[in-house]
């Protein structure tokens, strides 16, 4: 394990579940359109706004690093829950789905939130979805580097 991917930037204690959080090594928001109903009356479609966070973790059963991405709700009080755990689960079903050795695996998930408690005492729900480590990076940055280098030889594409 590079020592580099262990920072300062994660409460020394955090942990969600049986993993350790170590250090951010990632973070973005993804959004989708939402049509619910408002008191069995009006249906609203509204875009729901998904904040995530991958975090490098150490699992205290066995040691090995992972990749943590956990989830929150923006503006909780306007997001359909049951539509949030859809949206969470169709994209576990889609990792799942996704079977080649050049593909991350999923380790294991949580769609129905898990109460965590913040240094500063503020308790808050979060979702998370527990992925292998890759230690080389994401292929995008891979690309970027291999394309300011002159891009790839066909024998290395293939």
């Amino acid at each position: 394990m590079d020592n580099s991917l262990i920072g300062e930037n994660t409460p020394k204690n955090a942990s969600i579940k049986k993993y350790k959080l170590l250090k951010t090594i990632g973070k973005g928001f993804y959004s989708k359109w939402v049509l619910f109903t408002i008191n069995h009356k009006s249906s609203v479609e509204t875009n729901l706004l998904i904040a995530y966070k991958v975090k490098l973790a150490k699992s205290l059963e066995n040691n090995r690093f992972y990749a943590v991405k956990i989830i929150k709700r923006h503006k909780v009080e306007r997001i359909n829950l049951s539509a949030f755990k859809k949206i969470l689960l169709n994209e576990v079903h889609l990792i799942q789905a996704m079977d080649h050795p050049n593909i991350i695996k999923l380790v294991e998930y949580n769609c129905e939130g898990e109460i965590v408690i913040k240094p500063s005492g503020k308790a808050t729900q979060v979702f998370f979805i527990v992925l292998e480590l890759v230690e080389q990076g994401d292929l995008f940055s891979f690309i970027k580097v291999r394309y300011k280098k002159g891009g790839f030889n066909e024998r290395f594409a293939r």
